[in-house]
């Protein structure tokens, strides 16, 4: 699978639990780089204040979705 049909499928996913309006706050500012060979997806923020919000409100509940979808795969921000 390739990252940007991981990235659509993640999105796809959250889009079923989330509302629309959620989606657009916090998941359509992030960018993904999915590394396949290493089993990881990096989170990046459009900015430092994004990012701090992101990881005090967010980020526990975005890793179990993550961990749902694509077992092992670590996140980093």
């Amino acid at each position: 699978m390739t990252a940007e049909l991981q990235k659509k499928q993640l999105r796809e996913h959250l889009a079923s639990i989330y509302t629309e309006q959620d989606m657009l706050k916090w998941f359509s500012p992030l960018d993904f780089c999915f590394s396949l060979g290493e089993g990881s997806l990096t989170v990046i923020f459009p900015h430092i204040y994004f990012g701090r919000w992101f990881l005090e409100e967010i980020h526990t509940e975005f890793a179990e979705h993550v961990e749902h979808l694509f077992p092992g795969t670590t996140v980093r921000y």
